[in-house]
């Protein structure tokens, strides 16, 4: 497989964060240099780095726990950078999923800022991805339908299983093996979890979902009780359009058993991305509500609003510092979610 190696200028700049306090937590903005479409997907690394992207800009992001923002532009054009996660070594591994033939791929960005693309096949459109038990970074292929991975050196595997709906996000599971979350709702139909072993053994639970609606997992992490736990979205397909929105939270044991926790009725708000936290919760992003959720193990769910209006939370990561952090594609921002202790800071 061809490989592109180019080392990028890096554009350093320190801005001023805006914080609020909402509840028991404390939430500060990092607003980010001028984008088209602001950051989506966002993971923790070493050393107390956020990355991000930005999926319409074709470029990657990184703050450190002070708020000092850097930028790291992609090659080419119409990348479209829509998953990221960490890697082995201090590095960051992102997809590319591009819009154009030749733009498609997984991206590699060193802790200086070297950035390595693998180029996919055309048509793939790569969109999830995560570090494998094994090693590898594994990632959703959401145009092609397939799941596939990557070793750090460049080689590229794709098993030839066809999920039944759109495989979108990917995590490494308690288990050995990798879960998926499945969208149902871009295919018509209802959605479900996949699990695939690293030899390619796939397994798919169908999300029960009402007579006449459409469903799809978004987002899936792993939570402290040992079960997968996912964003769920349920819509109402009829000959004028979509007709409601219902959200909930997902909770799925490694043998397989779907719980639901209903987190907005018809006409509310989708939860997007989620993580599991430092305090034991879910935590998880509202963005047409303009808020972060938290979800317990036992199901209790708490909303608190993001200070900025129309701020749009999008993805959500626990950084190494102990703190949430969040993309804000809304208000082109960054933002920190911190857990306050019980009798003050």
């Amino acid at each position: 497989m061809r490989r592109l190696i180019r080392i990028i200028a890096a554009a350093t700049i320190a801005l001023q964060a805006a914080p609020a306090r909402a509840g028991t937590i404390t939430i500060t903005e990092y607003p980010l240099p001028p984008s088209i479409g602001g950051p989506g997907p966002i993971t923790a690394s070493a050393g107390g780095y956020i990355w991000f992207a930005f999926p319409n800009d074709d470029k990657i992001g990184r703050i450190n726990p002070a708020g000092m923002v850097t930028e790291y532009p992609l090659p080419g054009s119409f990348q479209e950078p829509r998953g990221i996660t960490m890697g082995p070594n201090g590095s960051v591994w992102f997809t590319e999923t591009g819009s154009h033939l030749g733009a498609e791929g997984i991206g590699r960005i060193g802790p200086s800022g070297t950035i390595t693309e693998f180029p996919l096949a055309d048509g793939s459109a790569p969109f999830g991805i995560t570090m494998g038990p094994d090693g590898n970074l594994w990632f959703t292929l959401l145009g092609a339908g397939r799941i596939g991975y990557i070793t750090p050196s460049g080689t590229v595997t794709v098993f030839p299983f066809r999920p039944q709906n759109a495989p979108v996000r990917i995590v490494a599971g308690p288990d050995a093996a990798l879960w998926f979350a499945e969208d149902g709702i871009v295919t018509g139909g209802p959605g479900a979890i996949g699990r695939i072993t690293t030899s390619g053994s796939v397994t798919e639970y169908v999300l029960p979902t009402p007579a006449g609606f459409n469903s799809g997992a978004e987002d899936i992490t792993v939570g402290p009780d040992g079960a997968l736990w996912f964003t769920w979205s349920e819509q109402l397909a009829t000959e004028i359009g979509v007709v409601g929105v219902a959200g909930s939270i997902g909770r799925i044991t490694t043998a397989g058993a779907i719980t639901r926790y209903p987190v907005s009725s018809e006409g509310g708000w989708p939860p997007w991305g989620i993580t599991a936290g430092p305090d034991g919760n879910l935590w998880f992003t509202e963005g047409a509500a303009n808020m972060i959720g938290n979800i317990s193990v036992m199901g209790t769910i708490t909303h608190y609003p993001v200070p900025t209006s129309d701020s749009f939370p999008n993805d959500i990561t626990a950084g190494r510092d102990g703190n949430l952090w969040f993309s804000e594609p809304g208000r082109n921002a960054i933002g920190r979610l911190r857990l306050v202790p019980p009798h003050g800071e």
